[in-house]
């Protein structure tokens, strides 16, 4: 985790500040939220009876989407002091969301089976 944010904090108004932390604490639950909704998106299209190619392409799209997510969402990361609490919460759903684009990375290279 960074030590730093986008701006120099001790000069900083103090409604600036909160600002930040109000607009971070939003970004933390939307990430948190497309976390889960991208692996229930997954699932539906991997149990769903689409045909190959239809899943494939669905999940390359999807692939895509979450690139421009993660270039978003890695402000989260990159911008938090240390001062601020440890989010396991936070930490857990990072966790999981480099583990799904693993996940749908594997499938489309057909490493891991797609039902």
């Amino acid at each position: 985790m960074a030590d730093h944010f986008p701006f120099n904090p001790t000069v900083a108004e103090s409604e600036k500040l909160e600002t930040f932390l109000l607009c971070r604490t939003n970004l933390r639950n939307l990430f948190m939220d497309e976390v889960s909704q991208l692996s229930i998106l997954v699932k539906t299209i991997r149990t769903k009876s689409y045909n190959e190619e239809a899943k494939m392409q669905l999940l390359m799209l999807l692939l895509g989407y979450i690139e421009i997510v993660s270039s978003v969402f890695e402000k989260l990361f990159k911008f938090k002091h240390t001062k601020l609490s440890s989010d396991k919460e936070l930490e857990q759903s990072q966790t999981d969301f480099e583990r799904f684009i693993k996940f749908v990375r594997l499938i489309i290279k057909g490493i891991l089976p797609n039902p």
